[in-house]
């Protein structure tokens, strides 16, 4: 039994302890529901690193538990999930029923155990101290509780989150900080990496040797999306690939050896709920008294577990927990704490060893608990002699009279004797281990614990015994925490004991804490006895007693630990001993060996499981029941070396070290540990097919399954054929149709038949009992032979239909299919090493003999599928291959300490087919299994030919034909509705029909969603497929799983409508992938439409992907396409493709996606320019004015309005972000395309890619993107054609790492890596020797220029470039860097694009001031020249697009709308259209932009694109200008218009950061007064008046103000991104209030623009005007406003004013004079720099408006103000704030108090 109900109440275990101490805070109790706050009473929040003001420590302490002021009950903590809280564990915990004391801490949203975004440190960063430090709070609770009282032993409950925060401070326990004795942990297992995250030295993510041991019970379910129950990464991680997770057995394996326990185990069955099954696993043998390890996997179940939810009847919250709390209780040993700290005894330091004697110590005490003393031990000696004290003292020693060891282990006396090889042990001498003459006898072993470093063994000859140069370090090097290390020596096989010298050179006194200890180990795992020496360890040789060495020893350790810093243990001569009359006469002990046996999986039989659930067989810890019978691995290091590499190559391990970016290995599934049970063949009673009552003719007669009735087919009862099949068999409800398991080599069963219609059950195994045996199913009908024994034609009447040529299962309750075949694992997985082809390098064997990733079980015979690795992939140009295994083909090998598959075929491959280490590896699926559903020999298509023909579109040559392979018609199956299908290891050959609705190999159709909950398609195969490979539609909670697809025409993996959601697509393979009445080309973004018609169904058929996901919300977990027009697309439908579902109020396009993650793609995207192998684009939609449509419409290019673009909403409305996870693409003709608002792309490797790496458009965080622009593959990829379009992988001269757009963009790119992308301009490889010249106009980062104007759109941070592939740094100044793209006389992206580098790591540029670096065109002249001190601007004039590079500094890049009214269409100006009808805006000059202080006239100093501007920068008529500004002291923008001033300019779509200034300037025509002028915002109609200032020194300081001089007619204003309230005040937008927050990530920020109808600045002049009405008659003069510098100083930037010294290159000799001094002149004393100055936290007036305090300021604003922005500088606004946050205005800190500074 696993629970003791009768142990649920903890009261009877529990040892109350009684102690003279009186506690500092009273510990005080609490109604039950009414926690108390310990954070309202204790600094356990304020004192915490990290915590905010939602911090919370509640603590719910039963009346029952104290006693006079203290409690004993154990304290069990309760940590919620990520986002969750603590606001219902009082409610629900059940402490007080269950006499424990509860403790429910709230976390920062969630728990810091992984990369969290609301983090502004670095997860290696563990010195940080802002972010939650969550091992020194849980510890400082701790500590106030055991303050107050609460002596009990601590736990920890958690889930989620909350467990993955269980786990961590398990990892870290330890006596002081973190006594923790066991843990229960929900939906989370252990990290396998990294080692430490997070800050503090808590902060270990598995448990390491020295670390008390911890009871741990863990449930999780084996169908988790988010917390996989294999392990691998995890969407919570946010794409950081450097977290890792074990997969379950292996943390519950880590636990248990960690534990000391058996790392095999044991199994049983229970039930999950009320039907549900779950598998125990108890990996408690071995364990010490009082240590449980236990596992739960709950079969099918998610990430959510517990509520109500149950385990044999036991609720998992919180039943379950107490149980296992109240099991550890009764234990009473081991475990990290608790007990309380018992009164320390303080030995006599001259006592001697002999004093103990054969008597019991009386001062000794287990550490749990004062009152287990030596008469404790003797009530249970067998168990508790074992038990230890707090000072590691075993009972065994200090109760020796009680444990009745005296004879056993004699007491050891003091010596100062040199060591010698005196036996002190009676048997035979055999092995000797000298240091001093054989150190490399010793192993080490050191143990890592929390506080510190490895504490490997020391060497000193100098001290510890005579002769001896072993020692051991293990000081604490003076932190206070204990310290441990540990010497292993193997003992050899025979010895029956041993004895040895030890010292410590100042003497250690346990009394301390210091101990000495020698122990033994069986197998490196158990400890069988441990031994303490003298109290006090002897400072000079002492030899050991005689030790009796336990059977099955196979290590003797030896650990030292001390608290005193730098403690050496000094360990020589260790002699090993033999009773040489135990041997056998033929051992001859000179050859025992001298290692270790390998350690065997300890196992018990299961417990047995309840009534009608099946018992499992027990497994040890790598299960290979018959399911999945795993190969034993072959040694092969040599023969790979000798016969199969390549020169020095080595294999290819599936392993994140060996792969650039990580992805997900296919999990085992979780019945492949079982032995087959409960299997229908088996049954009795069966009706066998051909019993004479039944027995159907085989004539092409329907057949009808008796009723009540379950009917078995056994192999040659079946008299049907290919030429006669059996016509239609019906199952009716409550009948069954089983088959029979003929087993592994058995004969077929064979079934021949019109169709199967379903309402009972079609059987063949079960969910437990897989199908050993084959079993083939043909289905028959042949398109259009209305005479053939199929009446399937394309009639209408036929096409309804579902059971023509089928397996349809209908919509009746309980109606099933269970076909359960032979589970092979994994199905698909990729090569471990080239396929060279017939013209290699490589030893042609290669070709027949492939190395896989994995190991595999594949049949004999099997087919297999390796997929292609060149760019095109269609019919006509196929390079993807089928082989035959041979018999006895497949292996498993072990290569340099690896495992791979090795398979042999039956002949050789032709093709190259390519794996490249940390690129990428072609794919190998196998496409047989022993089940086969399958269409006749009638079902391929009639009109097959031509494979391609002449493209009718620029840029290719050769395309797939249209009007062929339409008449495809082979078998399917549907379930429909209520009905179940559970469809495991089925091969599926000639299916599909082409263009028929519905009829595909596998169709789920309007799936209820409980019958969803258990349907499935998982382990099969789907090869030539006419169409699809698995059809989703309108159905939930589906599992399709590690299935491969291959050869299938139109989309393969397939949501069907747009409503599908909560699936499971994980795992498949689709290849082969091809479009349906040929593909659509696409040359650019804009395509037309394709209609739906009798030759193409579903027009989006016409760009066939290999993944076709209509709704995100859905588990699109490591997938791999190989070809297709895409290889992933997301299409975007406003409403469902389903006329019956149309109006259901889904709307698709918007859904957020559940998961995306470890997906790749390659040789897809060919057929258009702009489409990328992972497609976000794609419109199928309905006419939207026709209600009644019958029509679906569809548009693979981009269709820009927004009913056809992805606004991701969350399940509020809410706007969100299309996320995805961890992509790989290559050899595609753009990685990936996107044409979604908003999009997060975290984690994205492409390589080998023939036109754009990236291209996505509006709102996109970039993070962790690897472009590797050519592999070592390339040179094996040709030219698929001549046309434009298929020559551009070789060309190097059309392709872009980075392609931009013009504008509405947003754009954060973080933490790319660059490599091999040289090319031909720069001779260097990859691309081909020889090819064309580089004259093209793209380059690495490339810019459109003939777009409409930028706003500020793009910053960047973390790149890296491998240097050595890119030809070295010139790379960032040569010409194929950046590059512009399109027409070069448009004046907008001409001179105005953007792009601000925030770290220099982009352009390879570090400013001497440490800030962002801008770049700007350097076209543009002086508008992008932001400042002309010497190194303050570079012009990289070597790119095809130069760009100007200058240090941002303190200053700000905004863009705006400038209107000149009336305004057209929202965009630009109507008056253009007036002055000149046929003008493009784009490419017809309005007039000039110039920063004050310039003096370069616009009417003399034109510049038209391309030409380089001077001192004033050309506009057009597009109304975007964008730039750089910083106006708060100097400064402002100047805008000239070529017809003269306008009447009306509006100042629309500002993006202006806030509390930045900007001050715009024009001129007047002369004699305009100010009466003439009106400024005024506007906000949604809402008007408010600027008023008129003396001064523009005013101006700059006010928001609502005006300044005009009339002097030199110049009218002032200032801009700020401001609104106009409802109560009439003007005033900064809140940004929150009407969603304008802008985009950050990273730290770093994207302003968001505010739209037309939330501010217009509207300024008017009254004048007489010209012919148009917008422009005043009179032309003013150009005169740009003066810089306005002090006197002596000039203009040293665009908004600085300076010393003309510091214009020249050697700056200014000698530093501006200081003010003379008016006191006295100084003394001779030296002054003192104090250690910190007293510092402000003075808020900004913008801040005060805003409410913000500086303390809990955006970090946006502290980052980008402090020390940064002169204003704030001078001022010293956020003193403080800034200086904690690294900011800081001095070179020292703050202090905290003034009594700081005075010390």
């Amino acid at each position: 039994m696993r629970f003791h109900p009768t142990a649920i109440s903890l009261a009877s275990t529990i040892l109350l302890f009684s102690t003279n101490c009186n506690p500092i805070h009273a510990l005080q109790s609490n109604p039950e529901e009414s926690p108390q706050r310990l954070s309202d009473t204790t600094a356990v929040c304020t004192a915490s690193q990290g915590r905010t003001a939602t911090c919370e420590v509640e603590l719910d302490v039963p009346a029952s538990c104290i006693i006079d002021g203290s409690s004993n009950c154990p304290i069990v903590f309760f940590f919620h999930g990520a986002g969750g809280t603590n606001d219902w564990f009082g409610r629900q915990s059940g402490v007080h029923a269950n006499n424990v004391i509860g403790v429910y801490p709230q976390g920062e949203n969630g728990w810091n155990t992984g990369p969290k975004s609301s983090n502004t440190c670095t997860w290696d960063d563990y010195d940080c101290t802002s972010d939650p430090d969550e091992g020194a709070f849980i510890s400082s609770i701790i500590h106030e509780l055991r303050l107050s009282g609460a002596l009990g032993n601590v736990y920890l409950v958690g889930n989620s989150n909350g467990a993955a925060l269980a786990h961590r401070l398990a990892s870290n326990a330890n006596m002081d900080d973190l006594p923790i004795k066991g843990i229960v942990t929900k939906v989370t297992q252990l990290l396998a990496s990294p080692a430490r995250s997070g800050p503090g030295n808590l902060n270990y993510n598995q448990p390491s040797a020295g670390v008390p041991q911890v009871s741990v019970l863990n449930l999780m379910g084996d169908n988790d999306l988010l917390i996989p129950y294999e392990g691998g990464t995890s969407g919570v991680f946010g794409g950081d690939t450097n977290f890792v997770l074990m997969s379950a057995l292996d943390s519950m394996t880590t636990w248990a050896a960690h534990n000391g326990c058996s790392t095999g185990y044991t199994t049983a069955s229970s039930v999950y709920g009320t039907s549900g099954q779950a598998t125990f696993y108890d990996y408690s043998g071995g364990c010490d008294e009082g240590i449980i390890v236990e596992h739960y996997v709950l079969h099918g179940a998610g990430h959510s577990i517990g509520g109500s939810d149950t385990l044999d009847g036991v609720r998992i919250d919180y039943d379950l927990a107490y149980d296992f709390i109240s099991r550890v209780e009764a234990g009473g040993g081991g475990g990290g704490g608790g007990g309380g700290p018992p009164t320390p005894t303080t030995p006599n330091p001259s006592s001697s060893p002999v004093a103990i004697g054969c008597s019991d110590d009386p001062t000794w005490a287990g550490k749990f608990n004062p009152a287990h003393t030596c008469e404790y031990v003797g009530e249970d000696p067998d168990v508790r002699c074992r038990f230890e004290s707090s000072y590691g003292t075993l009972a065994s020693e200090a109760c020796r009279a009680t444990c009745g060891i005296c004879t056993h282990a004699p007491t050891v006396s003091v010596t100062t004797l040199a060591p010698t090889t005196t036996s002190v042990c009676g048997s035979s001498p055999m092995t000797l281990y000298d240091f001093e003459d054989h150190s490399s006898d010793l192993t080490v072993s050191p143990f890592l614990l929390s506080g510190g470093a490895n504490d490997p063994w020391a060497i000193d000859t100098n001290g510890g015994c005579s002769g001896s140069n072993s020692q051991l370090t293990a000081g604490a090097g003076g932190n206070g925490v204990d310290r441990n290390s540990i010497l292993s020596i193997d003992v050899p096989p025979g010895a029956t004991q041993v004895s040895y010298y030890y010292s410590h050179p100042g003497g250690l006194s346990t009394g301390d804490g210091e101990v000495f200890q020698s122990r033994f180990r069986v197998n490196g795992g158990i400890q069988l006895q441990e031994r303490h020496e003298s109290d006090p360890l002897p400072a000079t040789c002492a030899q050991s007693a005689c030790l009796e060495i336990p059977a099955g020893s196979t290590s003797l350790e030896f650990r030292c630990r001390t608290r005193n810093p730098d403690q050496l243990c000094s360990i020589d001569h260790v002699q090993f001993y033999m009773d040489i009359s135990t041997l056998s006469p033929t051992l001859n002990p000179t050859k025992i060996p001298t290692k270790s046996p390998t350690r065997q999986p300890v196992t018990s039989s299961p417990t047995p499981g309840p009534t009608g659930t099946p018992t499992l067989s027990p497994v040890t810890s790598k299960p290979t029941s018959s399911p999945v019978p795993r190969l034993d691995p072959i040694e092969f290091t040599n023969q790979w070396m000798s016969s199969y590499a390549d020169g020095e190559e080595t294999l290819i391990y599936h392993d994140i070290s060996t792969i650039m970016n990580y992805q997900p290995a296919m999990p085992l599934p979780h019945d492949a540990r079982y032995e087959p049970v409960d299997c229908p063949h088996l049954e009795a009673g069966l009706i066998e097919w051909n019993d004479p009552s039944f027995a159907p003719p085989a004539d092409g007669s329907d057949v009808l399954i008796p009723p009540s009735s379950s009917v078995i087919i056994r192999v040659e009862q079946l008299t049907s054929t290919p030429e006669s099949p059996y016509g239609r068999i019906t199952i009716p409800e409550s009948s069954r149709l089983i088959f029979d398991d003929t087993g592994a080599g058995g004969p077929t069963v064979e079934l021949d038949t019109l169709g199967i219609t379903v309402e009972g059950a079609l059987e063949a195994g079960s969910s437990t009992c897989r199908i050993e045996g084959n079993i083939k199913i043909t289905l028959h009908g042949e398109y259009g032979n209305t005479d053939s024994v199929s009446d399937r034609h394309l009639s209408d009447a036929a096409a309804t239909d579902m059971g023509l040529k089928g397996i349809f299962v209908s919509n009746v309750e309980g109606a099933r299919m269970d076909i359960h075949g032979k589970l092979y694992h994994p199905t698909w997985t990729r090569l471990a090493a080239a396929v060279p082809g017939t013209v290699s390098s490589a030893p042609s064997v290669r070709n027949s003999e492939l190395f896989l990733q994995d190991c595999v079980n594949w049949p004999d015979n099997g087919k297999i599928i390796v997929t292609t690795s060149h760019v095109k992939d269609t019919r006509g140009y196929n390079f993807n291959e089928e082989a035959t295994i041979a018999n006895s083909g497949v292996q498993c090998v072990v290569v340099d300490g690896r495992e791979y598959g090795k398979i042999t075929l039956t002949s050789p491959l032709e093709h190259y087919h390519h794996a490249g280490e940390k690129e990428y590896q072609c794919e190998v699926g196998l496409l047989s299994r022993n089940i086969v559903i399958q269409g006749n020999d009638k079902s391929d298509p009639i009109d097959d030919t031509p494979l391609e023909c002449d493209s009718t579109s620029s840029g290719w040559t050769k395309v797939p034909c249209p009007d062929t392979f339409l008449t495809g018609l082979g078998g399917h199956t549907i379930v429909v509705g209520k009905a179940q299908g559970r469809l495991r290891g089925v091969e599926f050959y000639r299916m599909g029909m082409t263009n028929v609705m519905g009829r595909y190999p596998v169709h789920f159709h309007h799936h209820d969603p409980e019958s969803g909950s258990v349907s499935m398609m998982t382990d099969c195969s789907v090869h030539r497929s006419y169409f699809r490979a698995i059809s989703i539609h309108d159905a939930f909670n589906l599992k399709v799983e590690r299935n491969t697809a291959f050869d299938i025409s139109g989309h393969a993996f397939y949501l069907e409508s747009g409503v599908e959601e909560y699936n499971y697509v994980q795992y498949n393979l689709a290849a082969f992938v091809h479009p349906i009445n040929g593909a659509q080309i696409m040359p650019s973004n804009v395509v037309g439409n394709t209609l739906q018609s009798d030759k193409i169904l579903v027009p989006a058929d016409h760009s066939a992907s290999g993944f076709y996901i209509s709704n995100a919300h859905n588990y699109v977990v490591g997938n791999a396409a190989s070809g297709g027009w895409a290889g992933i697309q997301f299409p975007v439908l406003p409403e469902p493709a389903d006329k019956m579902l149309r109006f259901n109020g889904v709307v698709p396009k918007d859904r957020p996606a559940l998961l995306i993650t470890g997906n790749s793609v390659h040789s897809s995207s060919w057929f258009a320019q702009n489409s990328g192998a992972v497609y976000e684009g794609g419109s199928l939609y309905w006419a939207e004015d026709d209600l009644e449509s019958e029509t679906l419409i569809y548009n693979a290019g981009r269709v820009s309005s927004e009913r056809y673009t992805r606004y991701t909403k969350d399940d509020n409305g809410n706007d969100d972000f299309f996320r995805v996870y961890n992509t790989t693409v290559w050899l595609a003709n753009i990685g990936v395309t996107g044409w979604g608002k908003r999009a997060e792309i975290n984690g994205f490797e492409v390589s080998d890619f023939q036109n754009r790496a990236i291209f996505v458009l509006f709102t996109v965080w970039m993070n962790s993107v690897v472009i590797n622009c050519r592999s070592s593959n390339a040179h094996h990829v040709p030219d698929p054609g001549s046309g434009s379009n298929e020559k551009l992988f070789n060309n190097g001269k059309s392709w872009s790492g980075f392609f931009t757009y013009d504008h509405l963009m947003k754009h954060i790119l973080t933490n790319w890596a660059v490599s091999n992308c040289g090319g031909v301009a720069r001779g260097l490889s990859p691309w081909v020797e020889g090819g064309d010249e580089d004259t093209g106009n793209s380059g690495f980062v490339t810019i459109p220029v003939n777009g409409l104007a930028p706003e500020v759109q793009l910053v960047s941070s973390g790149m890296t470039y491998d240097w050595d592939s890119l030809g070295g740094e010139e790379f960032v100044n040569e010409s194929i860097f950046f590059a512009a793209s399109g027409s070069d006389d448009i004046y907008s992206m001409q001179y105005q694009s953007n792009w601000e580098d925030s770290d220099g790591s982009w352009t390879n540029r570090v400013s001497a001031t440490n800030t962002s670096t801008v770049m700007g065109p350097a076209r543009a002249g002086y508008w992008w020249h932001l400042d002309s001190r010497p190194g303050k601007c570079e012009i990289r004039d070597g790119w095809k697009y130069p760009q100007q590079l200058c240090d941002k500094d303190d200053r700000h890049l905004g863009s705006m709308f400038t209107v000149v009214m009336p305004q057209v269409n929202q965009q630009g100006s109507a008056v253009l259209a007036m002055l000149d009808p046929n003008a493009n805006a784009r490419k017809t000059r309005q007039g000039s932009m110039t920063h004050f202080g310039l003096m370069g006239d616009s009417s003399v100093t034109t510049c038209t694109p391309p030409q380089t501007c001077g001192e004033t920068t050309a506009r057009s008529w597009d109304p975007d200008l964008t730039g750089p500004y910083n106006h708060e002291q100097y400064g402002g923008w100047y805008l000239a218009f070529d017809q003269g001033t306008p009447t009306h300019l509006s100042i629309q779509k500002i993006q202006l950061d806030d509390d930045s200034t900007m001050i715009q300037a024009m001129t007047l025509p002369s004699g305009t007064s100010s009466g003439d002028i009106s400024i005024y915002a506007e906000s949604r109609s809402r008007t408010y008046n600027f008023a008129s200032a003396t001064s523009l020194t005013e101006v700059r300081s006010s928001i609502d103000k005006y300044y005009y001089d009339e002097a030199t007619n110049t009218l002032y204003w200032r801009v700020i991104a401001g609104y106009v309230n409802n109560d009439g005040t003007y005033g900064w937008i809140d940004r929150a209030d009407q969603g304008v927050s802008g985009f950050s990530r990273e730290g770093l920020h994207v302003t968001a623009t505010t739209s037309k109808n939330q501010l217009q600045i509207n300024i008017k002049v009254n004048c007489a005007t010209d012919v148009t009405g917008a422009f005043c008659e009179t032309k003013p003069s150009f005169l740009v406003p003066e810089m306005g510098c002090p006197d002596g100083q000039v203009m040293v930037a665009i908004d600085k004013c300076g010393l003309p010294c510091e214009l020249l290159q050697e700056g200014c000799s000698t530093p501006p004079p200081t003010p003379s001094p008016t006191s006295a002149a100084p003394t001779s004393v030296e002054p003192t720099t104090p250690s910190c100055l007293i510092c402000s936290d003075e808020a900004t007036p913008w801040m005060i408006t805003k409410n913000y305090e500086c303390p809990t300021a955006p970090n946006w604003l502290i980052s980008k103000k402090c020390n940064k922005d002169d204003i704030w500088i001078n001022s010293k606004y956020c003193e403080q704030s800034c200086q904690a946050a690294g900011f800081g205005y001095h070179n020292i800190s703050c202090c905290a108090s003034a009594v700081e500074l005075m010390e």
